[in-house]
């Protein structure tokens, strides 16, 4: 179907073809140390274009098959588990490459981008917890769309009191309101669109539970003779 909003003009494509993705993953541990290559092929991938409209001063905006879409990815992970703390870490680089037709043009683009999590989470005489997680994407390209970077920070505790039955915790999440791209940028053969998100994901959470009563069973056994055992069975 077609629809506009004055100035662009929105349309389907029938001749659309199915999408497939193949991957190969190649990992080995060193110790703790996790090493890994991974492919993705993305064969005709879908991405929207916008294009002038012949002798007119509007736009039309369609969906096509990308002519090729693939993605290199190198990472590394390290996790550590002594009694009082725990520690994650994972580093990533994305080589990222994008073709597509567009007015019987061959268009192409590529960016190498780095991702990193961080999971730490720290025990205090075994009753109070300490926690951090921040995940962080450097600007990164995904089909024909370049975002700008993505920093979450959340950090948080938890305890117990009163012979473990009170527990409290307390998290602040999105410390930079940063867990949702701030820019991000839609290329097209003849026109490019900036957009801004102006998203405020931050919270912080207070749960308090208190358990008033702890159930108890006991279990008597008793030992059943031969004849009494016969006599259930028939």
């Amino acid at each position: 179907y077609k629809y506009s909003d004055i100035i662009h003009y929105y349309q389907g494509n029938p001749n659309l073809k199915p999408t497939y993705t193949h991957r190969g993953t190649l990992s080995g541990n060193i110790k703790k140390v996790t090493l890994s290559v991974e492919y993705y092929n993305h064969k005709n991938a879908i991405l929207n274009i916008t294009e002038p409209i012949e002798n007119t001063d509007k736009f039309l905006t369609s969906p096509i098959n990308m002519s090729g879409n693939y993605d290199w990815a190198f990472s590394t992970e390290y996790t550590i588990m002594p009694s009082i703390f725990r520690l994650y870490l994972r580093a990533g680089l994305i080589d990222s490459h994008v073709k597509y037709y567009s007015q019987g043009q061959l268009l192409k683009q590529s960016m190498l981008f780095f991702q990193g999590n961080i999971n730490f989470a720290l025990n205090i005489q075994k009753k109070y917890n300490l926690f951090l997680t921040m995940d962080y994407n450097s600007p990164q390209l995904i089909n024909n769309i370049k975002q700008s970077y993505i920093c979450n920070l959340s950090v948080g505790a938890d305890a117990r009191f009163l012979k473990n039955k009170l527990y409290a915790r307390i998290e602040i999440n999105d410390i930079f309101r940063r867990s949702v791209t701030p820019l991000w940028t839609q290329y097209s053969p003849y026109i490019y669109q900036h957009h801004i998100n102006k998203y405020d994901t931050r919270y912080a959470s207070l749960t308090l539970s208190y358990q008033f009563t702890s159930a108890k069973h006991s279990v008597k056994q008793r030992v059943i003779n031969q004849d009494e055992l016969r006599r259930i069975q028939e």
